[in-house]
C-alpha cells in the first residue's frame, strides 16, 4: 500500500475484504489474523498522516471474522485517533478516515444491546461511538489549506446517520444510550495535561464543547438533531447541504421512526417530505430561510443561532445576506411576544457567554449584534432603564476585547457598543465611558474608527444634548485622532466634558505595586487579587476601577488602603515590571489622573 498515493490506497482497501477471506478464513488462521490487526493498530500512532488514514479504513474494510475477539481493541484504536493533540493537531484526514472505519465496523459486525462485547457493538460500544462522532462535530481545526476540520465533520454526520438508522432499525433502544458528558475526544488529552484546554484552543480554534443549557438532561437523538441543525446553519455551502440532507434523512427515514426526535410535529409541518425535496440546501437563497425557522423551537436555538452567528458575521456577500434576512425575518414574527424575545435573548447571551475568546464564533457573533442592534431588534427593550439583557451585553463585550490586539474584534466590539447607546440609564452611560477609552487607544486605526462610528452614534440616536450638539460633533469630525496620544487626549477629555462623562483617570502604577494586607488574609481579599494581578503584569490600575472591584474608598499612592473607614498600613512586595503592549486595551483608561467620581459607578 503507497501510502502517499490515494487512489492506490483506495484499491488496496477495497480489495482488502475479498483478500482476506480468501487467505485468511478459518481457525487455523487465527494467529495470522492476530498479527495483521495488531499491525495495523500500530500503524495508527504512526508520525505519517496518510499512513494512519490508509490503516485506519484498512481497518474498517476487515471482514466480521477478522474483527471477532478483537473488536473493542480496533474501536479503541480507531477512537484514539480521532482525538487531538498538540502534536496532531492538523491530521484532520486522519481523523475522518477513523471516522468512515468506526461506521463501516458497526455495520460489518452489527449491533446486539447485550452482545458479547468483542464480536458486535452493544450498549457500553454505542455510547462510545456516539461520544466520539458528536465530539467530531465540534472539531473547526484550521491550517494554511483552510478548514480542514469540516472533512471531519462530513464525516462525523455521515457516520452518524449511518449509525442511527442502523440502530433504529435492529435496536432502536439504543439511541437513548447514555453518552458521556464530556467529548470522549478531549477527555484524556485533558485528563493528561493542566495546560490541554489551551493547548487545544490554539491548535483548533474551539473549546471543548458546551452542548447547549440543560445539555446534561438531553436525549442522545436530541444532541443529534441539534448538531446537524448546527452544521445545517453554518456558512460553508457544501457543509450546510450536507448536514441538511442528514438531518432530513433522519426526520424522513422510511424504516421505523427514530425514536425521540425533539419536535417531530413541528419539523414535519415546516420541513414536508414533498417540499424539501427539490431544495437546493447549498444555495443560501433557498437554505437560511428555512433553517431560521428552527430558531422558534426551543431545542433547537441554542444551536441554530450558534450556526447563524458564524453565517451573519461571514464574509461571503451572498450567505451574509441571507443568513441575515432569514435571523431579522424571525426577529420580525417575534416583536410582539414578550416572552418569545426574552426567551431568544437568552439564548443569545448563553452562546455569547459560552463562545467568549473563541474568535471562530465571537467575531462574526459582534458583527451580527451590530446589525441586530442597528435593525431595532431589540427596540423594545429602550423602554426600560437598564435592562438585564443590556447589562449582560455590555458586560460580555468588555469581557471579549479584555487584552485584545485584534483589530478586526475591537472594530467589531465599537460597532456594538455604539448600538449600545440606545438604552437608557446606566448602561448608556458605561458605554459613552467604554468608547471615549478607545478614542485614546494606543491603535491609531482603532482611534480614528471609534471617532467615526461614534460621530455616527450621535447623528443616529438622540442621546446628546442640543446645546451641545454642534461643539461635539465639531470635535469628533475636526480631531485627527491618528496624532500623538497627548493631543488626541486632550480632544477626548472636552468630549467627555460636554456630554458629562467622567474623565478616566489612573494611579501611576509606581504606587500600586503588589501590597500586603495587615490583619486580613491577603489570599482571601478581593482587591489583593485584583491590584497584584495587574501589578504584576506591569498594568496601570485605575483607581475607579479598583474602587469597584475592591469595594474600597480609594487606593492611595502613599500605600495605604482605605476601606470601611479604617487605614491598614501596605507594604510593597516588588516593583512593578514593564510589560509590552497594552494588556488589557479596552477596559484600561488612559494616564489620565483626577479624583474619582461617583457617577461612574
Amino acid at each position: 500500500m503507497d501510502p502517499n498515493s490515494s487512489p492506490n490506497e483506495e484499491a488496496a482497501v477495497s480489495a482488502l475484504a475479498a483478500l482476506c477471506s480468501e487467505y485468511l478464513s478459518g481457525e487455523a488462521d487465527s494467529t495470522a489474523q492476530e498479527e495483521l490487526v495488531k499491525q495495523y493498530l500500530a500503524e495508527l500512532q504512526s508520525p505519517e498522516e496518510m499512513a494512519r488514514c490508509g490503516f485506519a479504513l484498512a481497518l474498517g474494510a476487515l471482514p466480521a471474522f477478522v474483527l471477532k475477539g478483537r473488536l473493542r481493541q480496533v474501536l479503541a484504536g480507531l477512537r484514539a485517533v480521532t482525538h487531538i493533540s498538540p502534536k496532531d493537531v492538523s491530521f484532520a484526514e486522519s481523523r475522518r478516515d477513523a471516522l468512515k472505519a468506526i461506521a463501516r465496523i458497526c455495520q460489518t459486525v452489527g449491533v446486539q444491546a447485550e452482545g458479547t462485547p468483542d464480536e458486535v457493538v452493544c450498549r457500553e460500544d454505542v455510547a462510545q461511538v456516539y461520544c466520539t462522532l458528536l465530539g467530531c462535530l465540534s472539531d473547526y481545526t484550521t491550517d494554511s489549506r483552510g478548514d480542514v476540520g469540516a472533512w471531519v465533520r462530513e464525516a462525523a454526520m455521515t457516520s452518524l446517520m449511518d449509525l442511527t438508522l442502523l440502530l433504529a432499525r435492529d435496536q432502536p433502544e439504543l439511541i437513548e444510550a447514555p453518552v458521556v458528558q464530556a467529548c470522549c475526544r478531549t477527555a484524556s488529552f485533558l485528563a493528561q495535561d493542566p495546560c490541554a484546554e489551551r493547548l487545544l484552543l490554539l491548535g483548533t480554534g474551539h473549546p471543548v464543547p458546551r452542548w447547549f443549557p440543560g445539555h446534561r438532561a438531553a436525549s442522545g437523538c436530541q444532541r443529534i438533531m441539534c448538531c446537524l441543525a448546527q452544521q445545517a446553519s453554518e456558512k460553508i455551502d457544501r457543509f450546510r447541504a450536507h448536514a441538511a440532507r442528514v438531518f432530513l434523512a433522519l426526520l424522513h427515514w422510511d424504516g421505523p421512526a427514530i425514536p425521540h426526535v425533539p419536535h417531530r410535529e413541528e419539523l414535519e409541518r415546516l420541513f414536508p417530505r414533498s417540499a424539501v425535496a427539490s431544495v437546493n440546501w447549498g444555495a443560501p437563497s433557498q437554505a437560511f430561510p428555512r433553517v431560521a425557522q428552527l430558531l422558534g423551537l426551543p431545542a433547537y436555538r441554542y444551536h441554530v443561532l450558534l450556526g447563524l452567528a458564524v453565517s451573519v458575521g461571514g464574509l461571503t456577500e451572498s450567505t451574509v445576506r441571507y443568513s441575515t434576512q432569514g435571523l431579522f425575518g424571525y426577529m420580525k414574527g417575534i416583536q410582539n411576544d414578550p416572552q418569545a424575545l426574552e426567551d431568544f435573548t437568552g439564548t443569545l447571551l448563553q452562546v455569547f457567554e459560552d463562545s467568549l475568546l473563541n474568535d471562530r464564533v465571537s467575531v462574526p457573533l459582534l458583527k451580527m449584534l451590530d446589525q441586530m442592534l442597528a435593525n431595532g431588534c431589540f427596540a423594545i427593550f429602550t423602554a426600560e432603564e437598564n435592562h438585564p439583557f443590556c447589562v449582560k451585553l455590555l458586560a460580555l463585550c468588555k469581557e471579549e476585547i479584555k487584552k485584545s490586539k485584534d483589530v478586526q474584534k475591537l472594530r467589531a466590539s465599537i460597532a456594538v457598543f455604539c448600538g449600545l447607546v440606545q438604552f437608557p440609564g446606566d448602561v448608556r452611560r458605561k458605554v459613552l465611558l467604554q468608547l471615549f477609552l478607545l478614542l485614546c487607544h494606543p491603535f491609531p486605526v482603532i482611534r480614528k474608527s471609534t471617532a467615526s462610528q461614534v460621530y455616527e452614534m450621535v447623528l443616529t440616536y438622540d442621546v446628546v444634548a442640543a446645546d451641545v450638539l454642534d461643539e461635539v460633533m465639531a470635535v469628533l469630525n475636526g480631531t485627527a485622532w491618528d496624532a500623538e496620544l497627548p493631543v488626541v487626549r486632550a480632544q477626548r477629555n472636552r468630549l467627555c466634558d460636554l456630554l458629562g462623562v467622567p474623565r478616566p483617570q489612573l494611579v501611576p502604577k509606581s504606587s500600586i505595586a503588589a501590597f500586603r494586607r495587615v490583619g486580613c488574609p491577603r489570599d482571601t481579599h478581593p482587591t489583593w487579587h485584583f491590584v497584584t494581578s495587574r501589578a504584576s503584569q506591569g498594568l496601570l490600575v485605575s483607581a475607579e476601577v479598583a474602587i469597584l472591584h475592591g469595594k474600597c474608598e480609594a487606593v492611595l499612592a502613599t500605600g495605604l488602603l482605605a476601606r470601611s473607614g479604617k487605614r491598614h498600613r501596605c507594604s510593597f512586595l516588588q516593583e512593578a515590571r514593564p510589560r509590552e503592549g497594552w494588556g488589557d486595551s479596552a477596559d484600561r483608561p488612559d494616564p489620565v489622573t483626577c479624583p474619582p467620581q461617583p457617577s461612574v459607578r
